[in-house]
């Protein structure tokens, strides 16, 4: 399939090489399930089935069909054996997403976690009006059908708003009711608590996947015509680092695409696209003190970062003389992914607070969640996650942190800085003690799709799917990726 400049946009070639066509080829998820189940035994049956309900969607649905039990590991779907290991592997798959329903609770709390509708006649939702439909009802036997909710982000919100229960420390289920779970990740939510769902509207499927014309999708009949506005299939995200172990690890995991190069390109031209650092404003004074001020802007339509909690994005900040040796350095980080100063990467009881000044090389400013349990201390356990301590995550615009839901509120002291608002985030640094009359200032924003505190705690499981992923996430060289680099000098 080309468009109308020749350029290559086959839906399963894009697809074969995203997050979501190999959701239960990710070695991050299988390591993460052994753990919760290690730690949770008693709630395996709830496991299995919550965490195939969009990882292994085709399977759950079939399993749940035929009354069958639903598992993971240790003879489940993931055995080659298990007679739905197939519909698994293909994780979220064209009959998956294309065959959901535009159910009155769609987009609502009811639907979330993976509680989409489908049906059983073999209906198919696309785009695109009028689809002349024999040829699919003659060879698949899908009757393609319009519906204008495929393009509407209640769509993704199914999978994209999860909602989990949580235990005590004694095992015990505390939530009662799904409004009572706690909101592991909500993009939906978020999104739709900004401008880009009302004043400046955009479709999650507007950012996530670009747009072709002069696009001839099917080879039947001949005389077909193309169609504009014709919806790449690449569903491009921030996860360099699990499309780099995917392309790194295919014959182990079963990876079966070659088109991770483009996706990861495409996935580091989104990630340079969804933030931006501005100094506002700069002095070196008297007092031979550096005083400078960066503003952070978000250009994303929920938090930045979002969705799972092992993300974080990391403002690091380097200043050097006019001899270019560095009198200061805040957020420095290693090649293993942990970050020099930030308290978690030492401790796994802490975590960073939320900064408006620093001052001091050990003092990082990180945007992140950090999941608490009942006792109000820090956990990586998801299912002892009964709130969050700290969520000082970019901002979408438009997003009003006084009236946000509480599944989506700001916590911690980002929630009294005047300046962490809907869009950006400004935070001063004073470095005192300098001499000299002239430094730059080098500031960069980076991401890391897992936290190296949030690795940390899950390898200190022994299981082979944790040490399997343990090897991949030591050998890669994707674990931190940078969103904006900003360079400017300060005189005296």
């Amino acid at each position: 399939m080309k468009d109308s400049s020749g350029k290559d946009v086959s839906i399963e070639t894009d697809w074969s090489s995203t997050m979501m066509a190999n959701s239960t080829r990710d070695p991050f998820w299988r390591a993460k399930v052994r753990s919760e189940l290690n730690r949770n035994p008693q709630l395996t049956d709830v496991i299995n089935d919550k965490c195939t309900r969009c990882h292994a969607p085709m399977a759950n649905f079939e399993a749940k069909s035929s009354n069958e039990t639903k598992g993971i590991l240790d003879g489940g779907f993931l055995s080659v054996s298990h007679p739905r290991h197939d519909e698994a592997m293909n994780g979220v798959s064209c009959t998956l997403c294309h065959q959901v329903q535009d159910a009155p609770n769609l987009g609502t709390l009811s639907s979330f976690t993976g509680r989409y509708e489908i049906g059983n006649n073999k209906t198919i939702y696309g785009p695109f009006e009028n689809p002349f439909a024999n040829p699919m009802i003659m060879q698949t036997g899908y009757t393609p059908t319009y519906s204008a909710h495929i393009k509407s982000s209640k769509m993704c919100a199914t999978c994209h708003n999860l909602k989990t229960p949580y235990v005590d420390q004694f095992g015990t289920v505390l939530s009662t009711t799904p409004e009572s779970e706690f909101p592991e990740q909500m993009p939906y939510s978020e999104w739709e608590h900004s401008s880009y769902a009302s004043t400046n509207p955009k479709s999650c499927q507007g950012c996530h996947m670009s747009r072709a014309n002069g696009v001839k999708i099917s080879t039947m009949p001949m005389m077909l015509g193309t169609r504009d506005n014709f919806a790449i299939h690449e569903f491009v995200g921030a996860n360099k680092l699990m499309l780099d172990i995917f392309n790194n690890n295919k014959e182990q995991l079963g990876v079966l695409s070659n088109n991770f190069a483009e996706t990861i390109d495409k996935t580091q031209t989104m990630l340079n696209s969804s933030a931006a650092i501005t100094p506002v404003n700069q002095s070196l004074g008297s007092d031979n003190a550096l005083n400078f001020t960066l503003k952070i802007n978000s250009n994303t339509g929920h938090k930045l970062p979002s969705a799972y909690p092992s993300r974080r994005v990391v403002l690091h900040v380097t200043v050097k003389d006019a001899q270019g040796t560095v009198v200061f350095e805040s957020g420095k980080i290693n090649a293993n992914g942990s970050i020099d100063g930030v308290d978690a990467d030492t401790n796994l009881a802490a975590f960073e607070p939320h900064y408006d000044l620093i001052t001091a090389p050990d003092q990082v400013q990180v945007y992140e969640a950090i999941m608490g349990d009942n006792q109000n201390q820090v956990t990586y356990t998801l299912l002892r996650g009964m709130v969050y301590l700290k969520d000082n995550r970019l901002l979408p615009q438009g997003f009003n942190k006084s009236t946000a839901p509480n599944d989506i509120k700001v916590v911690g002291d980002a929630l009294n800085d005047a300046n962490f608002v809907g869009g950006s985030d400004e935070i001063s640094y004073r470095i005192s003690g300098l001499s000299g009359s002239s430094y730059q200032v080098e500031a960069e924003l980076i991401h890391q799709p897992i936290a190296y505190s949030f690795a940390l705690d899950l390898f200190n499981e022994v299981d082979n799917e944790v040490e399997d992923f343990k090897t991949m996430f030591n050998a890669s060289n994707s674990k931190s990726s940078r969103i904006a680099l900003n360079t400017f000098s300060v005189v005296r």
